[in-house]
């Protein structure tokens, strides 16, 4: 198996032993069901149109934190996951 061409079964193991680890909260987002980034597009745009229904003015603030991934050591993030008892395939993908 390719992992490059499966991103999304991928991207679902990494997340479900990411949950059985306990590396991050179950509230984190991501992580919790119904928490996923299309999720919260729909709640942005469902929040803006009733917004604009009552006539009042909203602010929206957006965080560009793409290059934090940048500074990510991919070496050391599999090493933890190793540690933590990640399977070798997950820790080879990263």
């Amino acid at each position: 198996m390719h992992w490059e061409a499966d991103g999304e079964n991928n991207s679902k193991r990494v997340n479900h032993n990411i949950a059985a680890a306990n590396l991050l909260s179950i509230s984190q987002f991501g992580l919790h069901p119904h928490y996923t980034a299309v999720d919260a597009v729909t709640t942005l745009v469902h929040r803006i149109q009733a917004t604009h229904a009552t006539g009042h003015t909203a602010t929206l603030l957006l965080f560009d934190i793409s290059r934090f991934f940048n500074n990510m050591n991919p070496e050391w993030v599999a090493q933890i996951f190793w540690i933590k008892g990640f399977l070798g395939y997950t820790c080879e993908w990263i």
